[in-house]
């Protein structure tokens, strides 16, 4: 469920099994370069972490890929 948003900015979603647990999304923009960057801010146990890391690595390059994102050099 979608608890926070700020339209083209940021959305955060809070997990059901944990109230205060939650994964972010936010687009930055540099001012200086043009460049825009996906923040994915998740919250796992140090158990999970590693699973976590690779779950969102996957994730994110499979999105670059869908929308035909240039690699980066």
């Amino acid at each position: 469920m979608a608890v926070k948003q700020k339209t083209n900015h940021y959305i955060r979603f809070k997990w059901d099994f944990h109230e205060d647990y939650y994964f972010e999304f936010k687009i930055v923009k540099q001012e200086l370069t043009g460049d825009v960057s996906l923040i994915v801010t998740d919250y796992a146990d140090a158990d999970d972490y590693v699973g976590t890391v690779e779950l969102w690595n996957l994730q994110v390059r499979k999105l670059k890929n869908a929308i035909g994102c240039a690699k980066k050099l």
